[in-house]
């Protein structure tokens, strides 16, 4: 059955042949105190494959290493040991991980303040910047950094005191007009 790292049997409904490998810390003898997770039958507890002198807690679900508590990662209801967490969070295949956040109230507050340096772009952001106001003002506020709402009142002041001066504008010009 075990001869040197290789399993060999094979599959109990058809039959099939199975060849596979053991990590060495399956046949290492037991450490005094270690929480085995070696498979029933090895007869021997596992060690960490970081640190020998650790008792192994858990095995790796992505390559089967077995990791004592300090290299136990547990993300999204699976463990992980350090090696294939980094590959898979560069992979980009772990959802839960942060990388970048947009704050919403820096982009509002941008919307409104910064088309002022060419003042013609505003009778298009300002409405803009109320409709995006209106649209992430109830966005989960689970930021890195705390974050207060003051920015969002005060590019909602700003966009709406621009719709107003355009409002006010088209309507001294059109009264000029209509009085001409």
């Amino acid at each position: 059955m075990w001869a040197g790292g290789v399993v060999e049997g094979a599959c109990v409904s058809c039959e099939t042949p199975l060849h596979g490998r053991v990590f060495p810390q399956v046949a290492a003898p037991e450490v005094a105190g270690a929480e085995s997770v070696a498979p029933p039958g090895a007869g021997a507890a596992a060690v960490c494959y970081n640190h020998d002198a650790k008792p192994a807690v858990s095995a790796c679900d992505q390559c089967g290493r077995f990791l004592c508590a300090l290299c136990e990662l547990s993300v999204e209801g699976r463990t992980y040991c350090p090696s294939c967490f980094g590959r898979m969070d560069s992979q980009g295949r772990i959802q839960t991980l942060k990388h970048h956040e947009t704050r919403h109230d820096s982009v509002a507050l941008a919307m409104s303040v910064l088309p002022l340096l060419l003042w013609p772009f505003t009778i298009i952001t300002a409405p803009l910047t109320i409709v995006y106001i209106c649209k992430y003002w109830s966005t989960p506020r689970q930021s890195i950094q705390p974050r207060l709402r003051w920015r969002f009142y005060l590019a909602a002041l700003f966009a709406l005191a621009l719709c107003a001066a355009w409002i006010w504008l088209f309507y001294f010009i059109l009264r000029r007009v209509v009085r001409d």
